[in-house]
Parts: C-alpha cells; sequence; structure tokens
C-alpha cells in the first residue's frame, strides 16, 4: 500500500517537474523573442539599416508588429495558433462560436468556446494558461 502511494507521489512530483521545464523553457524563449525585437528596434536607430528612410512610427509599428508574433508564437501554441488566427476572420467566427475546440494547453478536458484569450483570464493557475510571465514566477516560487 505505502510502495503504491509512494510511486503514485513521485510519479506527480516527475510530471510536475517536467512541466516546469517546459514552461521555464517557453519563458526562455520568449525572452529571447523579446531580446531579439529590442535588438531589432536598437537597430533600427542607424540610418544605414534600411535602404529606405525610417520614422519614428515605422520603428514603432516594427516593435510591436515583431512583440505580437512572438507572444502569439510562443503562447498560443498549436491548435490555439490556427484557432486564435481563424477566430480573427468573421465568417469562421460565427462556425467556431458554435464548436467547442480543445485547448492542447489546458489540462482536465477544459474547453473554450469563444475566442482564445479565455483562457488567459478566466482560468486559474495550475492548468498552464497563465496570467503573466510575473505570475507564473510567484507560483512556482512558491511550489
Amino acid at each position: 500500500m505505502l510502495i503504491g502511494f509512494e510511486r503514485k507521489n513521485y510519479r506527480h512530483r516527475r510530471e510536475r517537474e517536467r512541466e516546469r521545464v517546459r514552461m521555464s523553457l517557453t519563458l526562455f524563449s520568449f525572452t529571447v523573442a523579446q531580446f531579439c525585437c529590442f535588438f531589432l528596434y536598437s537597430l533600427t536607430n542607424f540610418p544605414s539599416f534600411f535602404l529606405f528612410p525610417c520614422s519614428h512610427v515605422f520603428r514603432f509599428v516594427l516593435f510591436f508588429f515583431t512583440s505580437f508574433v512572438a507572444c502569439v508564437l510562443f503562447f498560443f501554441r498549436h491548435l490555439q495558433v490556427l484557432y486564435f488566427l481563424l477566430s480573427l476572420l468573421p465568417f469562421a467566427r460565427s462556425h467556431m462560436s458554435a464548436a467547442k475546440i480543445p485547448s492542447p494547453l489546458l489540462h482536465s478536458g477544459l474547453t473554450f468556446s469563444c475566442h482564445p484569450f479565455h483562457c488567459l483570464f478566466d482560468v486559474p493557475p495550475p492548468p498552464t494558461c497563465y496570467r503573466s510571465a510575473f505570475h507564473l514566477f510567484i507560483y512556482y516560487k512558491n511550489i
């Protein structure tokens, strides 16, 4: 009886450790992507970087577009990336709101129906859908 409990506890600990490593790799890759965005933004300060004149508005748009792409790539993975992009199309919105599509980032069979941002604001930790990197850091710091 005790051996079975120890195995279950070990398996749970091992799964939690894998989840911690996976989320830390995700945060690391997001940090690298943000650093690349800042680096690209700072490179546009040099006039010889582009062949055409580069205004402040263009640098601002370039920085926030690359940041948005980095967020989409690292936080809406697999099916959620496709679902998020399709949900932006007006003709697909009516079809997708009727069907519940399972999210690969959530545990225990939770689903979202109308919009992928639902998982960011309505589901509390620990189902790997976190509000920000700060919440994730605080959550894992307290484990």
